[in-house]
C-alpha cells in the first residue's frame, strides 16, 4: 500500500487486490474505492475485512446490481460512483465516516494520485 495523499483528516493511498487484506488489517475506520471487476476478484479472494475494518466499500461501477447480490449479509455501506474522481468525491464528502480511504482502480498508481490530488486542491 501506498500513500497517495492527505486530504483534510483523511489518508488515502491506492493498493491492489493482492495486497489489500493485509493493508485493512492494519486500518481501522476504512473505505475502500474499487472498480467492479476488481470487487468480484477481491471477494474471489475471500478477503474478510469488510465489515470489520472497511465500513464502506464506493464501487467505480454503472450497475450496482451485482455488487450488491455479493454484498448481501455484510455490515457495509455501499456507495456507487462513475469513475474514480467522483468516488474521491464522495470519500471526501464523507470524512466522519473514514480516516483512510484505500483506492484499488483500474488506473496505475501514478494514474490515480494525479486524480486524487486535483481534488485536494
Amino acid at each position: 500500500m501506498e500513500e497517495l495523499i492527505n486530504i483534510g483528516n483523511q489518508h488515502f493511498y491506492y493498493s491492489t487486490v493482492d495486497q489489500i487484506e493485509d493493508d485493512c488489517a492494519l486500518k481501522e475506520s476504512c473505505a475502500i474505492i474499487i472498480d467492479d471487476f476488481l470487487l468480484e476478484e477481491l471477494l474471489g479472494k475471500g478477503f474478510t475485512m469488510i465489515g470489520k475494518n472497511v465500513n464502506q466499500i464506493i464501487i467505480i461501477s454503472e450497475n450496482v446490481n451485482k455488487a450488491l447480490s455479493q454484498l448481501i449479509g455484510k455490515d457495509v455501506l455501499l456507495l456507487s460512483a462513475g469513475s474514480l474522481k467522483e468516488a474521491v468525491g464522495i470519500a471526501v464528502l464523507g470524512e466522519d465516516l473514514n480516516k483512510y480511504i484505500i483506492c484499488i482502480p483500474k488506473e496505475d498508481k501514478d494514474g490515480a494520485k494525479s486524480i486524487v490530488e486535483l481534488l485536494s486542491v
